[in-house]
């Protein structure tokens, strides 16, 4: 399963960089290997290889954003490369338990959850690809700590 989402994440930024034949389409080149390493690396079950195409694809996508390639199909490639990534790392983690009870209602009940996550990335993304919000560096500053500190109460109470 994470191995259709390698290679659906290395078709959706490729596809990025390709659309319109705008200046540097030729980046969906690395774009390709990068995901054909990961896919091989996955295929041979090597460690550390889920990190290391997830942070190449997300830096090639941000990358695409930066050069102005269409910020959405960025965007989705990032949330599908996270997505593809957690499920190589869950599988992976389930093969090295052994015997799970109910195996069938874990991966589904995990999945679930990485849908919704998914898509509420994809719905957060999409809003601020969107929505323009004129504030100044003070306001930025103060939102991201309000975010920090949110954020470490989630994951106190989990």
């Amino acid at each position: 399963m994470s191995r259709i989402g390698i290679i659906a994440t290395t078709f959706i930024v490729s596809l990025g960089y390709v659309l319109g034949f705008q200046p540097y389409w030729q980046l969906a080149f690395g774009v390709m290997g990068a995901g054909l390493l990961w896919l091989l690396g996955e295929i041979k079950g090597r460690a550390g290889v889920p990190e290391a195409g997830l942070i190449t694809l997300i830096g090639l996508a941000a990358l695409g954003v930066y050069l102005d390639k269409p910020a959405l199909w960025m965007l989705l490639g990032a949330v599908t490369a996270l997505t593809a990534w957690d499920m190589s790392l869950f599988l992976r983690r389930m093969a090295q338990t052994g015997r799970v009870e109910n195996e069938a209602a874990v991966r589904r009940a995990h999945w679930q959850r990485l849908a919704a996550t998914a898509g509420l990335g994809l719905l957060l993304g999409g809003l601020a690809l969107g929505l323009a919000l004129p504030m100044t560096f003070g306001w930025a500053v103060l939102l991201g700590l309000v975010a920090v500190v949110s954020l470490s109460w989630v994951v106190g109470a989990l």
